[in-house]
């Protein structure tokens, strides 16, 4: 070659491997007639110095690669070349493939010199290096059909989340619409795509396309149709294909017809709960990458690769995406961060991931850009010229940091993977718990070992354990809740406290073992929500669904989420009392919103249509509890104008009550209760405005009057209705008045004899005397003359209400706040009841009653019996004054 001269060793210096970058510089200078800026000389040597294909395609084409150094070495000045500068170099060129081919090259030159000079982000190279791919597959598909319908390309793996490395095939499927003159034709031209794309030619080749990652893999048709494509994965489908789903993207062709199929298949790759029999199969992969790893040196599919870093990201988006939305995303860096923005993974784990990642993907181009070959491994290769091209003065550094790199990564996978719990060779099991441990060890013996651990941490053992050994007793895929527990001792103990504690979130688990996930993610943190937030949340996540089915039971699933929340955060004394009924009147009052809506949607009854929905007991009171019912009456006025209208108001009625109470894979939103309505159940299912008005100032009885005190309008209900409602109940209320204490006496004489729990040892707090039920008679009668005595309805909630009623004259101010301080502590016992016991239950025994706390302004208090008693003797008291009962 001769002596090279000095300025183009001097532009050499900074290359990688400066003698070769000297070399092929000098050589490409002597060919090239024209002239070279001294600004592009080391640019070139750096590319050159590397890439030896680029070499040979500069010595061929010299004024492509200084254009793609002068004019498009940038990321903006790029993407408007992918955009449109194919055309004049394909048009232009004698063969239109041969332009495609100088269109690669050139725009992979750019990217190099992006890569090796300009030190883009990683991120970055992989997008730039997606587009160059997908505008080649668009120009080759319209060189290829011509005159043909165009199939949609789907693009999968890196590809597909625009993460493409510098030398890797491309993995495809084909889709062709399922009607079509001749299915043959596509599979002819896809054949001839595929070997058109990889032709190795004097300009080099554009891409090794991959079809086996299409539905039915090698034995399916190169182009499979629409309809086969879907359903190829609900009849078929393996964990492995929802993998390889997450990250598939419409890339060329029919683009539309791509996003829908892949639309459709969502449901197919994220599931509603959890997955994790997904997380079981994904072990099972794990264990298969392991046995089929390369050597040490081999940065994808080696110890601490790319591969591992992929696995764990996506496998842990295909466990969770069903149940987190925000996780449904193609790009492997976003995903690790929503993982850790989610609690999935901490967040030192995400930055080691997605730092890591792009540590060893630039690597992987850098390799790969010496011969263009897919390569992954340091064999064979010049250490000492990659480690300086990775940015590295000494070889040892390099190796040093990708040693780090690899073992952090490796760490992660086994520990996220991996079973790294305690095995107990010999476990203390108390005598009264032998019985339960034999059971548990029968399932494993491990889980047995740590659940004895953990139990000894809990208020009741032996009742935490047996529960537990129910619960997983009964749980489908019991290897995989064994792998989660032991995986996750903190959510172990965490719910063997809870099985110790409340036998209504036992039962609740074991009906829904798949809401376990609450656990593991710990959604349940936040413990309050205003109903805007639960309405926001409901809007966004169901509202646009179209399908009937898919809005009730997401509906369904919203309630079990917040019913959990709820119930954990009570449990735990993290919201209490008052917090917690508002918390499940709020719930209940969004979800019958939107249930009124779709309702009024299906039946096409108008938004201007005056219908309401009265909302009744303790719906209507604001103390909603655990399984409480929905009392509800409907309300409307009658159209003149014709009979249809009205007919559509009670299908109005008649499709919410479906809504809320059918049973369906979800199970049942709420149980629906009517017979408040006017003439109970002998009466219509819903009221006109006249036949509502004609019963309560007629024929209602005062208990009737008594129940609408604390009504109230839920949905939406469009405000004459309102104001039609509290005019009627004002009137009544006015009628009635005089009979209201009397009335209530008698029917407390009623409920004690009937309903009350007199039982020697025991307390009835609900129906005994001085309960729950004098006191709600007294607000009721007190808001009946209040209202009266306002010129208005009065009625908010039960614990506002008390407030308003002490500023009143009816009893002395420290009686209301007796009955305040009663009420609360009434309910709150019976509430805790409910869910230790997981029933209805208004009657407590001594025993019961020791092991009982309320939560006052966050104290834990234990009530004695004679307290109690003694706090029922003055509400009674009370009560007696103030109806004249005896």
């Amino acid at each position: 070659m001769g002596i090279i001269p000095s300025h183009i060793v001097d532009a050499a210096r900074s290359c990688a491997s400066p003698e070769k970058g000297s070399e092929r510089l000098y050589d490409f200078v002597s060919r090239h007639t024209g002239p070279v800026e001294d600004e592009l000389l080391t640019p070139l040597a750096i590319v050159f110095s590397i890439s030896a294909p680029l070499y040979r395609f500069a010595l061929r084409n010299p004024e492509h690669v200084l254009f793609a150094l002068r004019d498009i070495g940038s990321e903006e000045r790029l993407q408007i070349f992918l955009k449109d500068g194919w055309k004049e170099l394909v048009s232009n060129s004698g063969d239109a493939w041969t332009g495609l081919h100088i269109f690669k090259y050139t725009a992979l030159t750019a990217i190099t010199y992006m890569e090796l000079v300009e030190a883009v982000s990683e991120r970055t190279i992989g997008e730039l290096l997606s587009i160059l791919a997908e505008t080649v597959l668009k120009i080759a598909l319209s060189l290829i059909f011509e005159n043909e319908a165009f199939p949609a390309v789907i693009a999968f793996g890196k590809l597909g989340s625009s993460e493409l490395n510098y030398s890797s095939d491309v993995d495809v499927a084909f889709v062709h619409p399922d009607v079509c003159v001749s299915p043959e034709k596509y599979q002819r031209a896809v054949a001839t795509f595929v070997k058109r794309l990889g032709e190795i030619t004097p300009e080099g080749f554009l891409y090794r396309v991959d079809l086996d990652l299409r539905p039915g893999g090698r034995s399916a048709p190169a182009s499979v149709s629409e309809s086969a494509f879907v359903n190829h994965y609900f009849n078929y489908g393996t964990t492995y294909e929802r993998y390889s789903l997450l990250r598939a993207r419409a890339v060329a062709g029919d683009v539309e017809r791509g996003r829908k199929v892949l639309s459709e298949l969502s449901r197919f790759v994220y599931r509603r709960y959890l997955d994790f029999f997904a997380l079981k199969e994904m072990e099972e992969l794990k264990y298969k990458i392991m046995r089929h790893r390369a050597d040490e040196q081999d940065i994808k599919t080696g110890p601490g690769g790319i591969r591992e870093i992929e696995f764990s990201i996506h496998s842990l988006q295909l466990i969770y995406g069903g149940k987190i939305p925000s996780l449904q995303t193609r790009s492997t860096y976003e995903a690790a961060r929503l993982l850790a923005e989610a609690n999935v993974i901490q967040e030192s784990h995400a930055a080691m991931l997605i730092e890591s990642y792009s540590f060893l993907r630039r690597l992987e181009n850098i390799l790969q850009m010496f011969d263009e070959r897919q390569t992954h491994t340091l064999k064979g290769t010049d250490v000492n010229t990659v480690a300086r091209a990775m940015g590295f003065k000494l070889r040892d550094q390099f190796i040093s940091h990708l040693e780090s790199v690899r073992a952090k990564v490796s760490d992660f996978f086994e520990e996220l993977f991996g079973v790294k719990t305690a095995f107990f060779s010999s476990v203390e099991v108390d005598e009264d718990m032998k019985d339960v441990y034999s059971r548990l060890e029968s399932i494993d013996e491990s889980l047995a070992a740590v659940t004895i651990e953990k139990a000894r941490q809990t208020p009741q053992p032996r009742l935490a354990v047996a529960r537990f050994v129910d619960f997983m007793a009964r749980a489908p895929f019991k290897r995989t809740y064994v792998s989660l527990f032991t995986r996750n001792p903190a959510t172990l103990e965490y719910l063997l406290n809870l099985f110790g504690t409340s036998g209504m979130l036992a039962s609740f688990f074991l009906k829904h073992p798949e809401m376990i996930d609450y656990l593991v993610l710990q959604t349940h943190s936040r413990p309050l929500k205003t109903l805007e937030e639960m309405d926001t949340e409901v809007k966004e996540r169901f509202s646009s669904l179209e399908d009937l089915e898919d809005f009730i039971d997401g509906l369904r699933l919203y309630k079990k989420e917040e019913w959990l929340r709820i119930a954990i955060n009570d449990i735990n004394n993290v919201i209490w009392g008052d917090n917690v009924t508002r918390q499940l009147t709020s719930l209940a009052d969004v979800l019958l919103k939107y249930s009124l809506q779709r309702a009024r949607e299906l039946t096409g009854l108008e938004e201007s249509t005056p219908f309401a929905v009265i909302a009744m007991g303790k719906l209507g009171a604001g103390e909603l509890s655990y399984y409480s019912d929905l009392d509800i009456v409907f309300l409307y006025k009658p159209c003149e104008d014709g009979e249809g209208r009205n007919i559509q108001v009670v299908r109005t009625a008649q499709r919410l009550i479906t809504i809320l109470s059918a049973n369906t894979r979800e199970g049942v939103l709420y149980e629906v209760d009517t017979r408040l309505r006017p003439s109970g159940t002998a009466g219509p299912l819903a009221s006109t405005t006249g036949a509502f008005e004609e019963y309560y100032l007629n024929r209602a009885r005062p208990w009737e009057v008594l129940a609408i005190t604390r009504a109230r309008l839920a949905g939406e209900a469009p405000g004459r209705l309102k104001d039609f409602f509290d005019s009627v109940r004002l009137e009544a209320y006015r009628q009635s008045l005089h009979a209201l204490p009397s009335e209530a006496a008698h029917m407390k004489q009623r409920f004690e004899k009937e309903l009350a729990d007199l039982k020697e040892g025991r307390i009835d707090l609900k129906y005994g005397p001085g309960g729950l039920v004098d006191i709600e008679f007294i607000i009721e009668i007190a808001l009946a003359r209040a209202s009266v005595e306002c010129g208005r309805a009065v009625h908010v909630d039960t614990r506002t209400d008390l407030e308003f009623l002490s500023s009143t004259d009816y009893l002395p101010e420290r009686d209301w706040n007796l009955l305040a301080h009663a009420h609360y502590v009434f309910s709150e016992l019976e509430r805790k009841l409910r869910v230790m016991e997981e029933r209805s239950i208004h009657s407590v025994s001594s025993d019961e009653l020791s092991k009982l706390k309320i939560v006052v302004q966050g104290d834990s208090l234990t009530l004695s019996v004679r307290e109690l008693k003694e706090l029922m003797r003055e509400v009674k008291s009370i009560f007696q004054r103030f109806t004249g009962g005896c």
